[in-house]
């Protein structure tokens, strides 16, 4: 009898040790299938994060050669167009240079690096100058042309002695200067104490009030593109073949202290 419980009590302990062990390793299997669930998409991001990052890079270099190409292509439009500007400006100067040559113009206008003062302002019954504090000492020349600070034309040097010179105004009466507008050309005649006369304009060419006179530069005396004055009306006659018109003057003679002279022709 005690043999026959010994042995039953062995099988009985033996089937309770692996009941034990099986439940044990269940419970490891849930729990490790449980952490391993749960840390699955952490593993699952180092595991992939390195060819992620491998596939950026290559998608960036090529990115990066597109965006080369599109550097050099507008860097290639860039310098094709540049090359038309420069063509066209050297063709504008050489037509320039082939028009002055052909009114005898100079290339350049060269200011005198002096500011000259003006000493008095005279009117007399033909004639409209004022004194200035340059002269033969400073380089000062007859016909040299006279601007104000704001680049108006005054008018050009008269008589030039030592240290200081006469410029005749373009009020003087006895004043002609060649001048243009936009669409115009003709002449400015002086007069005393009033507007400026606008002679000799063709019938055909369009001239309003409002329209800026500049020296045109084909009297030879006076440098192209000096701004006169504007005009404030225009007198057509019937009877003549040409128009006039009546020109306000930029330059306010009795105002002026002080001019610049540079070189006409």
């Amino acid at each position: 009898m005690t043999k026959t419980y010994k042995i039953k009590s062995t099988r009985w302990l033996i089937r309770f040790w692996n009941f034990v062990f099986i439940t044990l390793v269940i419970v490891l299997v849930f729990g490790l299938g449980a952490s391993i669930k749960n840390s699955l998409p952490y593993l699952w991001v180092s595991f992939i994060k390195p060819f992620d990052d491998a596939s950026n890079w290559i998608v960036n270099i090529t990115k990066g050669f597109s965006r080369s190409g599109e550097v050099g292509q507008n860097l290639s439009n860039n310098i094709t167009r540049f090359s038309n500007i420069e063509a066209e400006l050297i063709k504008l100067q050489s037509e320039n240079k082939f028009l002055k040559s052909q009114l005898g113009l100079k290339d350049k206008i060269n200011f005198v690096p002096l500011v000259a003062q003006i000493f008095n302002f005279d009117s007399f019954g033909f004639t409209d100058f004022v004194n200035i504090s340059l002269g033969l000492s400073h380089g000062i020349k007859e016909n040299m042309n006279v601007v104000g600070s704001d680049g108006v034309l005054v008018g050009r040097v008269g008589k030039v002695s030592g240290k200081m010179s006469q410029v005749i105004l373009l009020s003087d009466p006895l004043s002609r200067i060649s001048v243009r507008t936009e669409k115009a050309s003709g002449i400015v005649i002086g007069r005393l104490n009033s507007n400026l006369l606008f002679d000799l304009i063709p019938k055909d060419q369009q001239i309003k009030p409002g329209d800026l006179v500049i020296s045109s530069g084909l009297d030879g005396i006076y440098a192209p593109g000096l701004p006169i004055g504007r005009i404030k009306k225009v007198i057509n006659i019937n009877s003549s073949i040409y128009q006039q018109a009546v020109v306000e003057p930029l330059a306010k003679y009795s105002q002026l202290n002080e001019v610049l002279v540079i070189e006409g022709f």
